[in-house]
């Protein structure tokens, strides 16, 4: 007796299969980094669009939650109540959309590489996570409070003599 797999069924059974492995790998991700337990101690789960207000939207940005970098799928919206971290589909599995109150933040600080000039978001206790988003976000942004302008780090690596 001989069984036969129809190449139908084969590409069927590969399909559900990374769909189940995707799914498993980014609800794994949004935990290990941090996402789903931040998502679920920032209590208002509110959409920026519900809180209204006018807002700017930043797309495919790259940044870290933690230590973990989302190269290219996050979407940032600010408005006048809030940051909010969305990331895109299929990236958004497991990703709940972050809404940060700007009363949750206690600073901004930049962070300045060869290649890169980022803002360092650093949330209040308890939470003590750390974004790091790119620094045009925060930059003549009519929305950040005054209290949260962008402090600049001190680089030990330039000569300030020069």
């Amino acid at each position: 007796m001989s069984f036969e797999i129809n190449d139908n069924l084969l590409a069927l059974i590969y399909l559900v299969g990374f769909g189940i492995l995707w799914v498993g790998f980014m609800t794994l991700l949004a935990k290990v980094t941090g996402w789903s337990r931040l998502y679920a101690q920032l209590g208002s789960h509110a959409s920026p669009q519900i809180i209204g207000g006018k807002q700017k939207t930043y797309r495919f940005v790259s940044g870290y939650i933690n230590k973990t970098q989302y190269k290219n799928f996050l979407k940032v919206i600010t408005t006048p109540y809030c940051l909010s971290v969305k990331a895109f589909f299929p990236f958004n599995i497991g990703h709940k959309p972050l809404v940060i109150p700007w009363d949750k933040i206690s600073s901004i600080r930049e962070d300045r590489t060869i290649f890169y000039n980022s803002a360092i978001v650093k949330l209040i206790s308890p939470l003590n996570d750390e974004l790091k988003l790119p620094k045009k976000i925060f930059l003549n942004n009519e929305h950040l409070p005054e209290r949260l302008s962008i402090s600049p780090t001190i680089n030990l690596h330039e000569n300030p003599y020069q």
